[in-house]
């Protein structure tokens, strides 16, 4: 089997699911222009029309690296996806993909499943409606999944807990990298908030630092701030950010 396609297909014991990530697939596929898709030598539970589609057990992250293509899921209208598109599946998540016959498309994966795949979707570092990232071309990206096929394909004592590190550093990467919608205003109420801490101390309800410092390092987004304020600080962020421009011209 050459470099154009290197399938692994992989069985995780009851061991290495307590383990609370376990990888099921990790592959490259480079796929001509004019070439039927999907090509044969994937599983029956794997393989789909793209004119169907298919719906998985399982998370996977596909980063195309050259050739575009379309995709399309429950949560994502159709689109285009170019080199340094990044794709995240989800389970049960119906979806579709495919290359575009005029050029074809070389493409990484790796699919995994676990508790800890399920906490960090329940904890929003990842969501259906943002299934599709342009990361760019990431050299870092490219050395893990090239990792992960070695592994996979030595399979070597523990290497499903390998496989797991290398799909975190891979998750790592995407959150890292990854330009999500809300991030601009994730940073500017942050930079806000932490200039005119001082000045609204008392007018927010803080008794000390240490809930603003909580507060900080629990609002991994805004869906979080939006749950966590209420509670904590008795304030809406709409509210917050009143107050931080009132304050602002009170500030010396």
């Amino acid at each position: 089997m050459g470099k154009h396609e290197q399938l692994k297909y992989l069985v995780a014991s009851e061991l290495d699911q307590l383990w609370g990530l376990f990888v099921t697939t990790v592959g490259f596929q480079d796929t001509a222009p004019d070439t039927a898709y999907p090509p044969a030598g994937h599983p029956s539970s794997y393989w789909f029309n793209p004119q169907k589609g298919r719906v998985l057990h399982e998370y996977q992250v596909i980063y195309v690296v050259k050739g575009e293509g379309l995709f399309q899921s429950a949560h994502v209208k159709p689109c285009r996806v170019t080199p340094g598109t990044l794709i995240c599946l989800f389970p049960e998540e119906w979806h579709t993909f495919n290359p575009m016959k005029d050029t074809g498309w070389q493409v990484y994966w790796i699919g995994f499943n676990g508790e800890h795949a399920e906490g960090l979707k329940k904890n929003d570092f990842f969501s259906e409606t943002q299934a599709v990232s342009d990361i760019g071309f990431n050299e870092q990206m490219v050395t893990l999944f090239e990792q992960g096929i070695q592994i996979a394909g030595l399979q070597q004592t523990g290497y499903q807990q390998m496989l797991a590190g290398v799909t975190h550093h891979l998750l790592s990467q995407l959150r890292r990298s990854a330009r999500f919608d809300y991030e601009p205003m994730f940073h500017v109420c942050t930079a806000e908030w932490a200039a005119s801490y001082l000045a609204l101390d008392t007018k927010a309800g803080c008794s000390n630092s240490s809930e603003w410092l909580l507060l900080r390092a629990l609002a991994q987004s805004m869906h979080s701030m939006s749950r966590l304020m209420p509670s904590i600080m008795s304030i809406s962020p709409t509210a917050m950010l009143s107050l931080t421009s009132a304050s602002r011209q009170s500030l010396p």
